[in-house]
């Protein structure tokens, strides 16, 4: 599957547009991979750091996902016409059969 990114008008940011299914496709990989592999979630305060702060930033260019946090930015993305799904930054973790509140697996 391919990760392409595609850009959040008016924040000057990206995300990869994935549904909840082919996010967990994707997690299985990099698990099968065995590889160290980045994902992190983009809101509204992540969005400000990476403009203020080129380390922040760079986490995030490196990153191999970049999910989506927040309604504001959902918004945004959904204004290009071409956002799919909705894989947020924690709204997939239950379809993974795992209970992390509860610190136990599922």
């Amino acid at each position: 599957m391919s990760l392409v990114r595609q850009d959040i008008p008016v924040l000057g940011v990206d995300a990869t547009p994935l549904k909840v299914d082919d996010l967990l496709e994707v997690l299985a990989g990099f698990v099968a991979d065995g590889t160290k592999r980045t994902v992190v979630g983009h809101n509204l305060h992540s969005v400000t750091l990476t403009h203020s702060d080129a380390g922040f930033r760079s986490v995030y260019d490196e990153s191999d996902v970049v999910l989506l946090d927040g309604a504001p930015v959902l918004w945004l993305w959904g204004r290009t016409g071409n956002a799919v799904g909705r894989s947020w930054s924690t709204g997939w973790v239950p379809r993974t059969g795992c209970r992390p509140w509860a610190g136990l697996p599922a």
